[in-house]
């Protein structure tokens, strides 16, 4: 009696197993015709593999497919087993290896701020022919000295704008826009771009614009200023507000973000306040004070009075 009951229970699985065989065959054979539209040899072979898959699948899962079974009393009530796919392993977004490429339509910028300016495409064919231009065929060194001559050896000034937002200008004095030269072609960008910041002066005159102004540049422009100017409408008038005038300086002009700095300028205009001291005591005051500091960061720093006269 009990090995009826034992074959009677095998023999209920495997008609359960290779039920489920034929169910998911003849939905996988509809499903190809209904794909294919064409018979033949060629679905033969599909469901021969797709039986062996799934056979394969259904071993591998005899486990679950006996505790369904056993609630159920049968196995076509279970939802169709699949194959594990085996994934990829996703790539290493840290390595250090990999290159960041322009797109091919629109621009690129680097994480430092400048522009990817590496020709994509039909761009290539302009870039060939622009370095067959006489200008592009002179030298390096003397396409760096032109360069210099046309964007560097300017004093760029702040200047409010109706949004009241700050941006750096050459002097009003200067009626062409010299830095419209970068925009002619990508060589002469790559070879000048940094030009306006290296060989240029920045000029401040209160100590608010140098942080509302200097938020607008990029981290490798501001890497590359050598060149800091600030105008005061005022002397000093008391040992108190040396000190607080050169703890702004300090603030302001920190190692990480002007790191290239060379030099300083100060210039002070006259005051008729009662109380105003003299320009000898404020360059006094502030020579003792602040140029200690700032040789330690090899910074030149010079004073004048009347500010815009050592411009």
């Amino acid at each position: 009696m009990a090995k009826r009951v034992v074959g009677a229970w095998v023999l209920s699985i495997w008609l359960g197993l290779w039920a489920a065989t034929v169910t998911e065959t003849e939905g996988l054979v509809a499903a190809m015709e209904r794909k294919t539209g064409r018979l033949g040899g060629d679905v033969d072979e599909v469901v021969s593999d797709t039986e062996m898959g799934i056979v394969v699948a259904i071993r591998d899962q005899l486990p679950h497919l006996l505790r369904i079974y056993y609630r159920s009393g049968s196995l076509l009530t279970s939802r169709p087993v699949a194959a594990a796919i085996p994934r990829k392993a996703p790539p290493d977004r840290k390595s250090n290896d990999r290159v960041i490429k322009r797109p091919a339509r629109g621009y690129h910028t680097f994480k430092n701020g400048a522009l990817n300016v590496t020709p994509k495409g039909t761009e290539k064919d302009i870039v060939k022919s622009n370095q067959d231009s006489p200008l592009l065929r002179l030298p390096a060194e003397i396409r760096n000295t032109i360069w210099k001559y046309t964007l560097g050896g300017k004093t760029m000034r702040p200047v409010y704008s109706y949004r009241s937002r700050l941006n750096f200008v050459p002097k009003p004095s200067e009626r062409i826009n010299t830095f419209a030269l970068l925009r002619t072609c990508r060589q002469i960008y790559a070879e000048g771009a940094l030009i306006p910041y290296t060989e240029s002066i920045f000029s401040v005159e209160y100590m608010a614009d140098v942080t509302r102004a200097f938020r607008r540049f990029r981290k490798h422009q501001l890497g590359h200023i050598r060149e800091l100017s600030i105008e005061c409408d005022r002397y000093v008038p008391n040992h108190f507000d040396v000190h607080q005038f050169i703890s702004g300086i300090m603030f302001f002009l920190p190692s990480k973000a002007l790191p290239n700095l060379r030099r300083l300028r100060l210039g002070f205009f006259s005051s008729d306040d009662w109380n105003a001291v003299t320009f000898e005591e404020t360059e006094k005051a502030i020579r003792s004070a602040l140029f200690k500091s700032l040789v330690n960061r090899q910074i030149r720093a010079s004073t004048r009075e009347n500010g815009y006269q050592h411009l």
